[in-house]
């Protein structure tokens, strides 16, 4: 079977993946559009898994790849050391045993990404999303015309390093969001919100998105113990319902979301941020 399989893996680029069975899937495509014969079958054994349908249940995610596969898959590639690393951690991610392990896996795969992204505004929404400082320092901002830093950090709960929050400034900054200002005959710096909204303007990469929502939630089960009742509402349903009914109930949320940025808007004068999760995901196939 004369397959180049390292020259036909790098026309599909493997960092505008975020999941390895789909991009093997892509390679796979790719193989058959110079060989029509070639089988799936083919393909797992092309990558040492014999003669069998494994790569079919890798590409359809009913079958996680092991750490040691993805060694070999790796090796089969011939990816480059960065490469490596990316599809390694993609292949690690699916296997990882607790938050914190799965949380610096994604930051290593986000900045990975990010390196080698070709669109700025690519890389603005991995920075932006990477941590969910930058949008709470972004609402802060709101609550007055100009604050300096102490006070900013004084107000995000919960506690945030100084140096982390100047760091999100400077960023914020750069997008053309803030603005840092000193007023006439004082070395203080203060921050003003120059965007009432944060946009990219484009859609924003998959995985950035991931590694939002998972801190988002991390910090809502930490509510549990940290806010007062009063100052939060977590509750949950579990429902039964039928396949026509899931785009109905998304359009429901949707809705809910945008009233609550309307509601938002309305906000004057000093305040909380609020963060506000809503989850919609089967428990059941």
């Amino acid at each position: 079977m004369d397959i180049d399989l390292p020259r036909i893996r790098k026309k599909v680029g493997l960092f505008e993946y975020s999941d390895v069975g789909r991009y093997c899937k892509a390679v796979y495509e790719e193989i058959r559009l110079v060989q029509k014969s070639f089988s799936i079958a083919d393909f797992s054994e092309l990558l040492g898994f014999g003669n069998n349908n494994t790569m079919a249940q890798v590409h359809s995610g009913h079958r996680k790849i092991s750490d040691k596969a993805g060694e070999r898959i790796a090796d089969s590639f011939k990816l480059s050391r960065v490469e490596r690393t990316y599809f390694l951690s993609l292949v690690k991610v699916k296997h990882a045993d607790t938050a914190e392990e799965r949380d610096r896996l994604f930051a290593l795969i986000l900045e990975l990404r990010a390196r080698h992204s070709e669109s700025s505004n690519d890389n603005r929404a991995l920075e932006f999303f990477n941590s969910w400082v930058h949008s709470v320092v972004f609402e802060v901002l709101s609550m007055q015309d100009s604050q300096p830093l102490e006070e900013i950090c004084r107000k995000i709960m919960p506690d945030v390093k100084e140096s982390a929050v100047e760091k999100s400034l400077i960023f914020l900054e750069s997008l053309g969001m803030v603005e840092i200002r000193k007023e006439e005959g004082s070395e203080e710096r203060k921050y003003i919100k120059l965007k009432k909204d944060f946009s990219l303007g484009s859609a924003v990469p998959g995985l950035a998105i991931v590694r939002y929502h998972q801190e988002m939630l991390n910090l809502a089960k930490d509510s549990l113990i940290t806010s007062p009742p009063a100052e939060r509402d977590v509750s949950s349903v579990t429902i039964s319902v039928n396949p026509d009914q899931i785009e109905s109930i998304k359009r429901e949320i949707e809705q809910l979301r945008k009233h609550l940025l309307s509601l938002s808007s309305q906000s004057q004068g000093d305040g909380k941020v609020m963060q506000v999760n809503i989850q919609l995901f089967p428990l059941s196939k």
